[in-house]
């Protein structure tokens, strides 16, 4: 295989792979404006209740979270309640 060969097959790869990601770019991209539509488009009650889910997926989240620590410092054999802090 010649150097202008292997060049090609570089570009057509490379060509592939920018295609590949201006298309998920642009999925991306459009996902994001069809939820800013929705948003604008939405009664005050149903942003209300978006918010809410919203927060109720943040709150799960943190609760996660505080679990793992709560783990973790059951294997240090600390006990978290009664940490001072420093």
């Amino acid at each position: 295989m010649s150097t202008w060969d292997r060049i090609k097959r570089w570009f057509r790869s490379e060509a592939a792979d920018a295609r590949k990601w201006s298309e998920d770019l642009q999925r991306d991209l459009s996902a994001d404006l069809d939820r800013k539509e929705a948003h604008l488009q939405a009664s005050p009650a149903e942003r209300l209740e978006n918010l809410q889910e919203q927060i109720a997926g943040n709150t799960d989240a943190f609760v996660e979270i505080k679990g793992k620590i709560a783990a973790a410092d059951t294997e240090a054999g600390t006990d978290p309640s009664t940490d001072d802090g420093g």
